[in-house]
């Protein structure tokens, strides 16, 4: 998710997801440079109103990651619980 959101409509619109492969990695799509905020779990989210809300209320437990215009980014996350 953009690290620069700021409200939860916002963060409805704008995070995506992804799985890992079989030696957990993901990549994932070209993102625009800018800051973004990464987790790793094994919980799944959609985009209900409660899903939204536990992941806002988490994210200060989130990876800040910075894409550079560019550039490549690699960031190795450990799994969190997000409630």
């Amino acid at each position: 998710m953009p690290a620069e959101i700021a409200s939860e409509a916002m963060l409805a619109n704008t995070m995506f997801t992804g799985l890992t492969n079989q030696l957990d990695l993901y990549t994932s799509h070209t993102l625009a440079p800018g800051k973004y905020l990464a987790f790793a779990t094994s919980q799944t989210f959609d985009a209900s109103p409660e899903s939204i809300d536990k992941l806002w209320r988490s994210r200060n437990r989130f990876t800040e990651v910075r894409v550079s215009p560019s550039a490549a980014a690699q960031v190795s996350l450990q799994p969190v619980t997000v409630e």
